[in-house]
């Protein structure tokens, strides 16, 4: 659980964010990785929670680690927040991120866990398209709405998944 979010169950006023934002965030964080992504149009949004997250070179060039800590997630979204106010939220099985890296020689692929598990589109080698099944939702920050995606399978079969891979 957020323990370091709440203390004595009195909600930290200086976050930006609701407690249903951040049960939202983090209400997987022992077992899943979770980064978010900003984009200031919600049709955007709405077509990476239903096509997938489409991405170029890198996971990590326009997507950011959360962490546990309200300090670190106010940063980070302080740092990021002018690239629009929709919040997604992606969220990694644990569970898959390990099954990979005991079974996957990545650093002969050159390529990391979320690239990975990212399906490449046709004919252009560095565009890859992360499936809609690791993305959580969104929030809209300034008014607080959070739109979750039906598509999202935190407790997907891992074997079934690899099967597709």
């Amino acid at each position: 659980m957020y323990l370091l979010l709440v203390m004595n169950d009195e909600f930290r006023k200086d976050s930006i964010f609701t407690k249903e934002m951040l049960s939202f965030i983090f209400e997987n964080i022992e077992k899943e990785k979770v980064f978010t992504h900003y984009t200031h149009n919600e049709a955007i949004a709405q077509l990476i929670m239903d096509e997938g997250f489409k991405f170029n070179d890198s996971f990590y060039k326009t997507t950011q680690n959360i962490q546990d800590e309200l300090v670190v997630l106010n940063y980070k979204h302080n740092l990021y927040e002018h690239y629009g106010e929709y919040m997604l939220i992606i969220g990694i099985s644990d569970k898959l991120i390990e099954f990979i890296k005991k079974n996957i020689n990545l650093s002969k692929l050159n390529m990391s866990v979320e690239d990975y598990i990212s399906k490449t589109k046709q004919n252009k080698e560095e565009d890859y398209i992360l499936p809609a099944i690791f993305i959580k939702g969104y929030i809209k920050y300034k008014s607080g709405e959070i739109v979750k995606n039906p598509k999202f399978l935190f407790n997907y079969q891992l074997k079934e998944f690899i099967e597709q891979l």
